[in-house]
């Protein structure tokens, strides 16, 4: 699977799946400033999963329809350590009962879940 991580994804978790071999890129590295829509748009161009903490993205998703092919996975955590989405995200992408395509993905402590989009 290939990344890309919205500002608001922490930069050590973003390091730490690069340097795991993660195919993953920062918004700040292409685009920095970009509002939502342009990221969302920007990962679907480029044919990544978006990774944000910002919920604002289930909005763009199903209400405005700006959906990234290659799905959203929305980190919903109040606290967390700079590393611990990375974690959370090789711990998901370890569960076979999980696809990440034309889905919400959203990743808590107590569990994920998904919902389904279809891609306009």
């Amino acid at each position: 699977m290939r990344f890309l991580a919205d500002e608001n994804f922490p930069l050590a978790a973003f390091r730490s799946l690069r340097e795991r071999g993660y195919d993953i890129v920062h918004i700040s590295e292409l685009a920095p400033g970009s509002p939502d829509e342009r990221v969302a748009i920007l990962a679907d161009e480029l044919g990544r999963t978006l990774l944000t903490m910002d919920g604002d993205f289930g909005e763009l998703a199903f209400v405005h329809l700006i959906r990234p092919s290659q799905g959203i996975v929305y980190f919903r955590l109040d606290r967390f350590t700079a590393e611990e989405p990375a974690a959370m995200l090789i711990g998901s992408l370890t569960d076979p009962t999980l696809a990440f395509e034309k889905r919400m993905t959203v990743v808590q402590r107590d569990g994920t879940r998904q919902r389904w989009f279809e891609v306009i």
